[in-house]
């Protein structure tokens, strides 16, 4: 048993260590306002604009309604210069769609701005009741999914802000298997000097929404798969899993 107490151990390290490259993290435990609570990991909901405590989390989502105002943001420890990763999963409310006006729910927060703007889009060809999600550098002029989407559906968004200070672009997947899978991108350009957090933002025309599982990190798997905490337990239960095959064929334990 002591050995495999040193395994797990050794594990909730060696996966500790993974997490180190994980800026932000937030499940939204808490019903209610979400300016002042402290995600998992990042710093403290801070209100940018709007009427306060109209941006709030209820039953472990994020609510987001297009007839409020309130937008907030968790900032970074410090400056990011290199790629980073943003993945959450996103529900769309039948009830209230996006518009044909283009509007972005979230962005990076960056030295210049907003940047890498994430918006729910209903472009022309968009089928009725259907959906699409966007992605631009700094402006509304959006670089849209090609499918459509349905709204009352999860899905995992993941999208990458690849950055040098000169070609700077956005990359977009949504349910992605890997890295590989399908995506858009913006072109690239110079458009910012590094990044310092991460907001929400509510504004009229981008629908309701429900946002959960947020991640923001290095790496893509980071942004796809479950939660770090979740990625822990795993690890840990694998380990006790080969550990008992091996008890079975009676090898000393």
């Amino acid at each position: 048993m002591k050995h495999l107490l040193a395994l797990i151990a050794l594990a909730a390290a060696s996966l500790g260590g993974l997490q180190a490259t994980v800026f932000l993290q937030d499940n939204f435990p808490t019903d209610g306002s979400l300016v002042g609570t402290t995600p998992a990991v990042g710093g403290i909901w801070t209100i940018l604009s709007g009427t306060a405590d109209t941006l709030v989390v209820s039953g472990n989502k994020l609510q987001i309604q297009d007839a409020n105002t309130e937008d907030a943001k968790s900032d970074f420890p410090a400056l990011q210069t290199a790629d980073l990763f943003v993945g959450f999963t996103l529900n769309m409310s039948a009830a209230n769609l996006p518009s044909t006006t283009v509007e972005y729910f979230s962005s990076f927060r960056s030295t210049t701005g907003y940047d890498g703007r994430i918006l729910a889009v209903r472009p022309a060809g968009t089928a009725a009741g259907k959906f699409r999600l966007g992605i631009s550098n700094t402006t509304e002029a959006s670089v849209n999914w090609a499918s459509d989407l349905d709204p009352g559906v999860d899905y995992r968004v993941v999208v990458k802000f690849t950055q040098n200070g000169v070609n700077d672009f956005v990359t977009l997947w949504v349910g992605p298997a890997s890295e590989a899978s399908t995506s858009v991108s913006t072109a690239a350009a110079a458009i910012n000097t590094g990044l310092s957090g991460f907001a929400f933002r509510q504004a009229a025309a981008t629908g309701d929404m429900a946002v959960d599982h947020l991640v923001v990190g290095t790496t893509f798997a980071e942004a796809v798969v479950p939660e770090p905490s979740t990625r822990v337990l795993l690890g840990t239960g694998a380990i006790v899993l080969l550990w008992g095959r091996r008890c079975a064929r009676r090898i000393k334990c």
